[in-house]
């Protein structure tokens, strides 16, 4: 007598790599947005989540999806991957995006006419 096989259902099973939740994953074969260029992944997109981000020519995943799947905690790792900031979709010039997300130079924070918070109790 044969035995039956089981069949796992596992779609209610949250993912996750290294114990973090990775986000969801775009499916590039069915392309729901058109994103792909002839069934290929633009180099302008992260590919695990479709998320366009500075510096992509450079890299293949975004910030959110490299650090969910990185196990290594390596802090040079993390200053890396933290160039690769995620951009809206309206937004086409990646530079001005990135001086805009950049952090501003504080130096002349103690010249007049600036103050610190503590400074307002």
């Amino acid at each position: 007598m044969q035995e039956p096989k089981l069949k796992t259902i596992a779609h209610h099973i949250e993912r996750t790599y290294g114990g973090k939740k990775l986000p969801p994953r775009y499916d590039w074969k069915r392309d729901p947005d058109g994103i792909s260029n002839d069934g290929h992944i633009p180099i302008n997109r992260c590919y695990h989540c479709a998320h366009r981000f500075v510096g992509s020519k450079l890299a293949a995943f975004c910030v959110v999806c490299d650090t969910a799947m990185t196990i290594d905690k390596d802090p040079r790792h993390f200053e890396l991957v933290a160039t690769r900031i995620r951009i809206p979709e309206d937004i086409i010039d990646e530079k001005s995006y990135q001086d805009k997300m950049s952090i501003p130079d504080v130096s002349d924070a103690m010249k007049p006419g600036f103050f610190r918070a503590d400074q307002l109790v």
